[in-house]
């Protein structure tokens, strides 16, 4: 997996020297992770439709191994949720 895959899928592109830098140094199994969930990221930021000045720098995501993060569930999918239990 490459830098190169990152970046082309990560909505806002700033500070590309940075990323890189942070790209870099993860280990491979990170580097796994972070390119496996920013797919679905990037997807949730568009569904939101998430304004860029609230996504972070992908330096900064990268740092903050925010491919951990649980990502919110939109509305649709809660409302789909709910009527499934019920």
């Amino acid at each position: 997996m490459s830098f190169d895959e990152f970046w082309g899928i990560y909505s806002r592109k700033v500070k590309k020297k940075e990323a890189r830098k942070m790209w870099e140094r993860l280990s491979q199994e990170n580097k796994d992770k972070a390119l496996a969930a920013i797919i679905n990221h990037a997807k949730h930021w568009e569904e939101k439709g998430t304004e860029m000045q609230y996504i972070p720098h992908p330096s900064s995501w990268l740092n903050g191994e925010r491919w951990e993060d649980q990502l919110e569930e939109t509305s649709a999918k809660v409302l789909f949720l709910r009527s499934v239990r019920k």
